[in-house]
Order: structure tokens, then C-alpha cells, then sequence
């Protein structure tokens, strides 16, 4: 009873947080229109809120200010991401190339070898049924929870410890280790993201897409202000695959181009890559290249500038409703028609759509701030460089945007920070709540090829910030729930079961109300 109740809780929780950190009436934000200070964060869907809306995918071009949103977390080179299921290491599938099953780092020039990060993978004699920890235990974190924490250690430990992002229906499967990504019956799907971001890079993916008529698989690079790179995929055409490619959100269809893919993408594994380069970009499907872009090609006279790719990205793997009935018309009759969540087969047997993803790989490239980044790795106490792989991430280096609001961005819009702990404090904050940056420390892509620092630009930041007023006005919902609070509350529930009439507020008033009919039912559901 003790588990099914806690499964309850944590489901009220999320739900909880949802509302916490969005307003009850959607706040749209772009280019015309940037987001309020109550909700100052502006989320690559182009929606306002706080807390989870400030990290990485945060637009700073849109948000209340650009110091809204946190700086971002770097894949720096040569560290880099991955994911490998007990599936695809084995290589079963007559379609799945090896090419991910070596794992190779290169070095900065220097007198040691780079070792592979330690999985916090479980034992092979323990199942374990709850999703959760079954996704920390394989490095990925839920969205509402990474780096929302008042505390720089429990943030630090975040950083060092979790390479992915997932939110909506993801789950792992038991047998093959794969991570599957659902759609459930008129639900918006689920996301999975890269927890740091790389500015040139490759990434690789192996996994299976979801079928049947306006289901839509995508894998994207996506930048904060706009910037992507991708594969789509629709449902109702399963031997075909679009790639695409964007400059700061500015959609130009005829970007678009369509490839053959033999055998059918949703029964078998293929291998998609992006090799993204500052001067061009290579889409490949199972080793063979389909398509390559060169900036030269993307110079736009009037603006003056590339509209290429040129921002920090992350690695988004996503399953989503094209056909939904909410969508605009155009973008039903793209995904191939209205979905079917009746009918359709994959509903009729297991309820819901999916993408089965057995492995992920996103190697960062060197460019242009490599220089800083190893004076960042130089910065370290020698007992921080025993271990060079995790010696790379105690740099803790981040990029931040600086000066775009309504700007285009680029490689010159970005500054470095050597030693920076991104953290969210309250699903109510975003970052300007909790700004600890140093700016001194702040390297400007002008000022490395120049060999000096802009001081000039450096004293107009310090008199900005300290002139600026961070009184958030308070939220609709108060902030009762936090990482501290619910670690207590767990260890309560779990250690003594006569105190959990004492726990969570509000949300554990409504699932005590709710305990006889709602703990079997999202139990069962939830995991």
C-alpha cells in the first residue's frame, strides 16, 4: 500500500510542478513580444514560464531579459555522450552497424588517455520496475528536477552525473535496455534532450521511429535561439525521412529534402547521424552520406550574415502529435492526415505510439573557444585532474548569450565561463534570481582573437546587473515544493509510515483524498 501511495505522490508532484512553473493561461513569446517579468523565461516551444523553462532550451532573445535564462552547461572536447543498450552493444540487429559500439575519445594534445565514464548502470540480477531510477541509473534525469536546487553541490553533483533530459512517457525496456519513448492516446508525446550543449559536433542515433498516419519521430539539434538541424520522420511513411534545417527560427520550407530508407524505418534499426562543422553540414543514414549543406550557400545579402547553424545545440529525440486535431491544418496535412488513436495498430496492442532508441552518441568538436577551454581545464587544483574525463567536467564551463535580445545570434554573440555552477533555485525563479556569474572571467570570441578582454563591455554588465531589480513578483502558487522537501518527504514515508499524514502540503492533502481509486490507477499507469 506504502509504495502504491507513493507512487500516487510522485505522480500528484510532477503534475504539481507543471503548474508551477507555467501560468494557467498559456503567455506566448517571439520576436514581437517577450515574456513577462512573473514569467520571464521563453521556451523553445515559444511559451513563457519559470524554474524548468530557464535551462538550456531557454531563448534569451524573447525571455523578460537574456539573463533570465541560465547559462548552458558545454560539451566540451573531447568529452562527450552516449547511451548504449545491452541491445545494440550486442549488435542483434541485421540492419544495426557497429559504428557505435567503440567508443573512442581524443585528447588535447596532452600525456594521458581518456577513459569512458562510469554508467550508474543496475545489477544484472535486479529488476528494477520504477522508471525513475531506472533512467538515473542510466544518467538520465527528469526535466523538472535537473539543476532545480538551491544548493551548488547537489547542483555540481547534477552536472557530473546526468547526461540526458526526458520528460513525457519515456520508460526502459527490461530485456533489450532500450529507451522507448511513448505517445500515448491523445497525449503530446515525449521528449528526450542532451544535457549540455556543443557548439560543431557529431551526433549519432540508433533507434527504431514510431508508425501509423500524423505520428511524427524527430532527432534535432536544437540551439536556444533558434538554430536546428534534423530528421523528421511521418508515420505513414516508413521508408522515407526528411532533413532540415533552420536559422533562429525562421522557417523556410524549402529547406526540406526527402530520402529513401530501405528497410522500413519502425521494424528496423537504422543508424542516423548529423555531422555539423562551422563550415558545412553532413546528414548520413546507416554510414552513407544523403546530404550535405555548405555555408557559403546560405549567405543572405540583406542581412549580411550566414543563415546557417552557428549557436550552441542540444541533442533533442522526440516522438510528437503532427495530426493532432489542435494542430493548424497545414501542419495535419504535413504529418499525412489526422491520427488515429482508436484504430491504429500499435494502439489496439499496446496503447500506445513509440520510438525504441538502443543508442545515442554526441561527440563535440573543437572550435574557436578551445583555447579557453583548456585554460578552464588549466584553472583546476591538480587533485581535480586525477581523472581527465571527469577533470573536463569540473571546468564546469558554460556558454552564455550576450546582448541578442531581438538580435541575430552567432558565434560572436557568446561568452565563456570557466567555473560555473548552473542551478535554478524555486519552480517559481529563473536565473536572475540566482545570478553568481563572474564576470571577469568572462572570455568574448572578439577579445580571444584580439588577445584582450573587453573591460569596457565587462563594467557595463557589473552596473546593468546591479542596477537591475530581481524582486520577482511573487507567483500564483507558492513555492512549497523543492528537491530538499521531497528528499525529506521520501525518507519519511519510506522510514516511518505514521508521519505521512505530515507530508508534502497541499499535494499530500489531495492524494490522501484521492489514495483508495487514484493509487491502483496511476500506479499502474505510471510505470
Amino acid at each position: 500500500m506504502i509504495s502504491s501511495l507513493l507512487a500516487t505522490i510522485i505522480f500528484l508532484w510532477h503534475f504539481a510542478l507543471a503548474e508551477l512553473y507555467k501560468p494557467a493561461n498559456s503567455i506566448q513569446c517571439s520576436h514581437s513580444a517577450q515574456c513577462p517579468q512573473d514569467w520571464p523565461c521563453c521556451s523553445q516551444y515559444g511559451e513563457c514560464g519559470a524554474g524548468p523553462m530557464c535551462i538550456i532550451g531557454c531563448n534569451p532573445k524573447f525571455s523578460f531579459h537574456e539573463d533570465s535564462c541560465t547559462p548552458m552547461p558545454g560539451l566540451i572536447f573531447p568529452d562527450n555522450l552516449y547511451y548504449m543498450s545491452s541491445y545494440s552493444s550486442e549488435s542483434k540487429k541485421n540492419n544495426n552497424p557497429s559504428v557505435l559500439n567503440k567508443i573512442e575519445k581524443r585528447d588535447l594534445n596532452r600525456e594521458y588517455n581518456f577513459h569512458s565514464f562510469e554508467r550508474m548502470n543496475p545489477t544484472d540480477d535486479i529488476t528494477i520496475n520504477n522508471v525513475g531510477l531506472k533512467m538515473k541509473q542510466r544518467r538520465f534525469i527528469n526535466h523538472v528536477e535537473y539543476l532545480m536546487t538551491s544548493n551548488d553541490t547537489e547542483a555540481e553533483i547534477m552536472l557530473q552525473e546526468y547526461d540526458f533530459t526526458y520528460s513525457g512517457f519515456t520508460d526502459i525496456d527490461n530485456s533489450t535496455d532500450e529507451i522507448i519513448l511513448k505517445m500515448p492516446k491523445k497525449s503530446t508525446g515525449s521528449l528526450l534532450s542532451s544535457a549540455r550543449v556543443m557548439l560543431y559536433g557529431k551526433i549519432s542515433i540508433n533507434m527504431r521511429t514510431a508508425r501509423s498516419r500524423g505520428v511524427i519521430s524527430a532527432i534535432v539539434l536544437m540551439s536556444a535561439t533558434g538554430d536546428e538541424i534534423d530528421f523528421e520522420f511521418l508515420g505513414g511513411d516508413l521508408f522515407g525521412v526528411q532533413t532540415n534545417y533552420y536559422s533562429q527560427g525562421e522557417l523556410v520550407y524549402s529547406n526540406m529534402h526527402h530520402h529513401h530508407v530501405f528497410p522500413d524505418t519502425s521494424q528496423n534499426d537504422h543508424l542516423y547521424e548529423i555531422d555539423w562543422k562551422r563550415d558545412h553540414i553532413t546528414w548520413l543514414i546507416d554510414g552513407k552520406e544523403v546530404r550535405k549543406l555548405y555555408k557559403k550557400d546560405t549567405w543572405d545579402p540583406s542581412l549580411r550574415n550566414y543563415k546557417y547553424p552557428q549557436t550552441p545545440m542540444r541533442l533533442e529525440v522526440a516522438i510528437w502529435p503532427g495530426g493532432a486535431e489542435t494542430n493548424a491544418l497545414g501542419t495535419i496535412a504535413w504529418a499525412g492526415g489526422p491520427i488515429d488513436w482508436e484504430n491504429s495498430e500499435d494502439m489496439r496492442t499496446t496503447g500506445y505510439f513509440h520510438i525504441d532508441i538502443n543508442a545515442i552518441q554526441m561527440i563535440p568538436f573543437q572550435n574557436k573557444f578551445t583555447n579557453v577551454f583548456e585554460e578552464c581545464y588549466n584553472a583546476l587544483d591538480d587533485d581535480d585532474k586525477i581523472i581527465p574525463d571527469v577533470a573536463i567536467r569540473n571546468t564546469k564551463a558554460v556558454y552564455i548569450y550576450d546582448g541578442i535580445q531581438n538580435k541575430f545570434a552567432n558565434e560572436g554573440s557568446l561568452s565563456i565561463n570557466c567555473n560555473h555552477i548552473t542551478r535554478i533555485k524555486g519552480y517559481s525563479n529563473s536565473n536572475l534570481n540566482s545570478l553568481g556569474i563572474d564576470y571577469n572571467k568572462i572570455y568574448r570570441l572578439n577579445d580571444i582573437q584580439s588577445g584582450e578582454r573587453s573591460l569596457n563591455e565587462i563594467a557595463r554588465r557589473d552596473e546593468r546587473i546591479n542596477n537591475r531589480n530581481i524582486n520577482k513578483k511573487s507567483s500564483i502558487v507558492p513555492n512549497l515544493i523543492n528537491n530538499e522537501l521531497l528528499k525529506n518527504n521520501i525518507n519519511t514515508i519510506t522510514s516511518n509510515s505514521d508521519s505521512l499524514y505530515k507530508c508534502f502540503n497541499p499535494i499530500f492533502i489531495v492524494s490522501k483524498l484521492m489514495e483508495q481509486y487514484l493509487s491502483y490507477i496511476f500506479f499502474d499507469w505510471w510505470h
